[in-house]
């Protein structure tokens, strides 16, 4: 029982990358000779070693992977991760290996528009839900995988999407609903998420969410979550992406909600602080 409860201190996802790391790190001690006892000086070793392969935010995510494994054999693990060898190596890695980094573009709301005009009185209920995905995603400066499901059935965690009982209507214009939880949500309290009619030469996205919530409680009227394809099943991180790839093009990723939201904000004159603030 002791350790099924460790077992959940990290996400599923997260122990996937953290294994990752940590293998390639054994295979480096093996292939060089080195012991597997983390020093400073082996994982500044490992970290020039793999830094030709690697962005170096992915590898601050590999050394924090493999120091959080080898704490559980050697306790010191950590006082070597945090050492100046190490920290100065990191940053050497960072200059000797820079890459541009590739970021997709943020969603315009030009194009959010033209979206929501070509589909908003389509008859198709898919279609529906990725256009009411979007606009929420968009207003809520949230991430497209905040609200669908991973491809990958091993990550699939459904305590992390929206359930239907959680949406309040709250005017015409506002609606909320609850995020449960997410791997850094220590506390489990869960995110009340608000969306409102930001712009007015924007599209209404209380309107369509309601025009999609009617479509989904007559077809699934009993079912726990809030966003439902017309087979029963979760929307997939690969099904609203090529539904936005289909009318807006492919240089665009789930990303481009939360970065085309703070934009349009940006450019209405909202500050920083308070674009901070809303997500």
């Amino acid at each position: 029982e002791c350790a099924i409860t460790l077992g959940y201190t990290i996400n599923y996802s997260t122990m996937l990358n953290y294994s990752s790391a940590f293998n390639s790190y054994l295979l480096f001690c093996k292939s060089h000779g080195f012991p597997t006892e983390s020093t400073a000086n082996t994982l500044s070793l490992y970290l020039v070693y793999m830094a030709p392969s690697l962005a170096v935010s992915t590898l601050t995510m590999y050394l924090s992977g493999i120091v959080k494994l080898l704490t559980l054999y050697y306790p010191n693990a950590t006082q070597a991760h945090n050492s100046d060898l190490v920290w100065n190596t990191l940053c050497g890695c960072h200059y000797h290996h820079f890459s541009k980094p590739n970021c997709k573009p943020p969603l315009p709301l030009t194009m959010l528009a033209f979206i929501c005009h070509l589909v908003y009185l389509s008859a198709d209920y898919d279609q529906l839900l990725c256009l009411a995905i979007l606009v929420t995603g968009f207003y809520g400066l949230l991430c497209l995988g905040e609200l669908i499901i991973p491809d990958d059935p091993k990550l699939l965690d459904y305590r992390k999407y929206p359930p239907r009982h959680s949406v309040i209507l709250l005017t015409n214009n506002v609606f909320q609903f609850t995020l449960p939880t997410h791997k850094v949500d220590q506390t489990f309290d869960g995110d009340i998420i608000i969306i409102q009619h930001l712009f007015s030469h924007g599209p209404d996205p209380s309107l369509i969410f309601r025009h999609y919530l009617r479509s989904r409680d007559e077809s699934f009227p009993f079912h726990c979550l809030l966003w439902l394809r017309s087979n029963s099943h979760p929307p997939t991180h690969a099904f609203l992406l090529s539904f936005l790839h289909w009318f807006a093009g492919p240089s665009y990723s789930g990303h481009s909600l939360h970065s085309g939201g703070a934009t349009a904000l940006a450019e209405h004159g909202i500050s920083p602080l308070s674009i901070q603030q809303i997500g």
